[in-house]
């Protein structure tokens, strides 16, 4: 025995030795192939699919091998404590291990390595032409977790040893049981319901789940949102929103909320907070299925949710930490509850109660801009469809004192307690901000910005829709059937979103967010009228679409390693695995298609379309997930904790970011340029906007010469340099990255010692968030 953990001493050495920044990131993700997270999503990938692709198989083989997994994960438990070797003499990641196994507990036998090659016998025995992959994918996890130090060879074999023989015992008991027979008389069918949105689901891990909670928060609109909740849970006030402690009155609180009872329930940090527009994502993906299927019919409501789904600017913002997808989620749901109570022969004041309900969570997320949109739209569509009778409805105004007992009360409440509320909100942030007043104007961009960018952000769908329209041109109006009433009811809603906010002054791309689920369902109808054609389908607009979406994905592919790599290396400091990451699935995804095209198969083009689009947000996420510590000021903030901790300050000058707020936990004292705490600054006391906005280099300097522990957030490295000059010795550049430094003064470099540059490879896991 001695002998052995001498040679695992020497090999883990080795391993360890060959550690860089272009392995690091390789073996951390292997690394992750082995965790309890990980376990769980393929358990639960593994149910859904068998739901969708009504294998009941693999439905019923779904708890087998999540008690696989249990049964392995207790035996490690079991044998950790009672062999207690302490033998990983190296961490490259502490907080790789599972959060519910002590340290102390020891190292043998390997907990990832163990889950891994759980899951890869398991999984190998279901699916026995990916068992060499599986094995080799398993053997890589129990790798990384020797390249990282976090443990020896012998700690990973011995992992590897139970995974396998219980994965074995558990899928032969399984196998003698009749589980893996996949005769459907044995369990009944799910249905198509059940399936479509199963599918949705299991579409949506990838879009707007995968590495969610990964990157630090990005600033201004990230750290932002997340402050405001975290300040409301310190102070106990839910009424005025405040950042760095001032009055914040730009948005309503309705994201603030949702964020600080996430944070409530489960702790504050990215996932807790990203989760609430994930969330909202998936609502809105929900919603298209449900209003297209009453719309369209079955099958063109999950054609339409799936084309929502995949839109590239949907995937990607339902990924931030902003307003706009809660908002455009419960703008589209309003607008769905409307038409319900409109068609409806029973029970529309239901429907209406329902409408006027999401309508003042939609005010409370965004303001009133909620009204104008869907006011118009309903409006638009009455003039179109000569249904002006729809505008006044008994039921719909017998429920309009709905609107007010839910969105009002706030409003009120924030008027009394704070007077300075109703002009500020009401006139500057809505009427003097659209009409771009002097003084007031924001993102001033021409009329054709948004209508310019919309093909984009609608990629890859918005090439069919040339092809949908032309089809179309004819048979909208008049709208003489409740199908095309229901077309013209969503153009004229994306009409009035594009159009309100391309006549508004100030423009930025996530304002047309609202218009993409009121494309993707008329789209769906469409993809769902060509499919039931056949091979008539096959219109020379079509295959115009097919082939330029084709050739987009090729041309991003091309982009992403002609441009990506170089960029990569002056940018990121990154060897090309991230280009290629990225380049893969979007060449795969123009190959299989360009062979659905030359086959004139329109359901594999639409599927390889969907899937592509998933497999590239999930590699961008990988990327933005990798690169973040370039950007982001969490891990400059980890690092210096230390010092905070101990008694220091920490102040701004010429960069107020709000992410600094939330991961330090404190008030910031900011100098020279408040930004968007203007507002709330003008509203102190002279004394107290002194102590808390000093407004320039001679306040910095005086910070920064005092006794205590004193460190100062800059806007990046060359700004340091100069003022480094001009303040003196005792001043010492601690931390920076691509983005952002932080100095300090004599007694906080006694505290934390300089570090230099965070690269995109290190993370300060030693300091967690308080």
């Amino acid at each position: 025995m001695a002998l052995l953990w001498s040679t695992d001493r020497v090999t883990s050495s080795w391993a360890v030795s060959l550690r860089g920044p272009t392995l690091d990131p390789l073996a951390n993700d292997l690394a992750r192939l082995g965790s309890v997270g990980f376990a769980l999503s393929v358990v639960g990938g593994l149910f859904l699919a068998g739901v969708v692709l009504d294998r009941p198989a693999w439905r019923r083989l779904a708890p087998r091998l999540l008690g696989a997994l249990a049964l392995t994960a207790l035996v490690v438990v079991v044998l950790k404590p009672t062999i207690g070797r302490q033998e990983a003499w190296f961490h490259g990641l502490p907080d790789a291990d599972a959060g519910w196994i002590e340290r102390h507990w020891g190292h043998f036998p390997s907990t990832h390595a163990a889950l891994a090659w759980c899951l890869a016998t398991f999984l190998g025995c279901v699916f026995p032409r990916a068992r060499r992959p599986l094995f080799a994918l398993a053997v890589a996890a129990a790798a990384a977790r020797v390249f990282q130090g976090a443990h020896l060879p012998a700690d990973v074999f011995a992992g590897a040893l139970i995974g396998l023989l219980v994965a074995r015992r558990a899928f032969a008991r399984a196998q003698a049981s009749g589980v893996t027979s996949d005769d459907a008389r044995e369990v009944a069918s799910p249905s198509p319901t059940a399936r479509a949105l199963a599918l949705l689901v299991l579409l949506a891990v990838p879009l707007f789940f995968f590495r969610l909670g990964g990157p630090g928060f990005f600033d201004p609109d990230e750290g932002r949102y997340a402050e405001i909740p975290r300040e409301m849970l310190a102070s106990g006030d839910f009424v005025t929103p405040t950042l760095d402690g001032v009055h914040y009155f730009e948005k309503p609180p309705l994201l603030a909320w949702l964020v600080a009872a996430s944070f409530r329930a489960f702790g504050q940090g990215e996932l807790q907070a990203r989760v609430v527009p994930a969330l909202a994502a998936l609502l809105g993906v929900l919603v298209a299925y449900v209003l297209g299927r009453r719309m369209f019919g079955r099958r063109a409501g999950l054609l339409g949710a799936v084309i929502l789904s995949t839109s590239l600017f949907w995937a990607l913002m339902a990924r931030g930490l902003v307003i706009d997808m809660l908002f455009s989620s419960l703008l589209f749901a309003a607008l769905a509850l409307w038409w319900c109570g409109h068609v409806a022969e029973r029970r529309a004041a239901s429907w209406f109660a329902g409408f006027w309900t999401v309508m003042a969570l939609a005010v409370l997320a965004k303001g009133p801009v909620a009204l104008v949109l869907v006011g118009g739209t309903v409006g638009l569509y009455a003039l179109l469809t000569r249904r002006l009778a729809a505008l006044v409805r008994p039921a719909l105004l017998l429920t309009l004192p709905v609107l007010l007992l839910v969105g009002a009360p706030w409003f009120v409440l924030v008027s009394r307690a704070d007077p300075e509320f109703d002009h500020f909100f009401w006139y500057q942030q809505h009427v003097a901000r659209f009409l771009g007043e002097e003084g007031r104007g924001f993102h001033e961009q021409p009329f054709w910005y948004l209508i310019a960018f919309l093909p984009l952000l609608f990629f890859p769908w918005s090439v069919f829709v040339p092809a949908a329209m032309l089809d179309g041109r004819r048979r909208l109006l008049p709208a003489d059937g409740e199908t095309r009433r229901a077309a013209v009811f969503l153009l004229s809603g994306a009409f009035v979103v594009t159009a309100f906010f391309s006549a508004s002054s100030g423009k930025l791309l996530p304002y047309v967010l609202p218009t993409l689920p009121l494309v993707a369902l008329p789209l769906g109808a469409w993809f769902d009228e060509q499919l039931a054609r056949g091979g008539a389908a096959w219109t020379r607009p079509l295959r115009v679409g097919a082939r330029v979406a084709i050739g987009g994905f090729a041309l991003f592919a091309l982009a992403a390693l002609v441009g990506g790599i170089p960029a990569l290396a002056e940018i990121e400091d990154r060897g090309p695995g991230l280009a290629l990451l990225l380049a893969l699935p979007l060449l795969a995804t123009s190959w299989v298609a360009a062979r659905a095209l030359a086959r004139r198969d329109l359901a594999r083009l639409f599927g390889t379309l969907a899937l592509g689009m998933a497999l590239t947000v999930a590699a961008v996420a990988e990327g933005i997930h990798q690169t973040s510590p370039n950007h982001s000021c969490r891990e400059l903030v980890r690092y210096v904790l230390p010092g905070l901790r101990a008694g220091g300050e920490l102040v701004t000058y010429d960069s107020y970011l709000p992410g600094l707020g939330f991961y330090a936990r404190r008030r910031l004292v900011v100098g020279k340029d408040p930004g968007e705490l203007l507002f709330g600054s003008e509203l102190l006391p002279d004394d107290e906007r002194a102590l808390w906005f000093p407004e320039g280099f001679d306040e910095l300097a005086a910070s920064l010469g005092r006794a205590t522990p004193t460190f100062a957030v800059v806007r990046d490295h060359d700004v340091a340099g100069r003022l480094l000059a001009r303040l003196g010795p005792g001043v010492h550049e601690i931390v920076w990255n691509k983005r952002r430094s932080i100095l300090g003064n004599d007694a906080a470099l006694a505290l934390v010692p300089a570090r230099g540059r965070v690269t995109c490879f290190e993370s300060f896991e030693d300091y967690p968030v308080p």
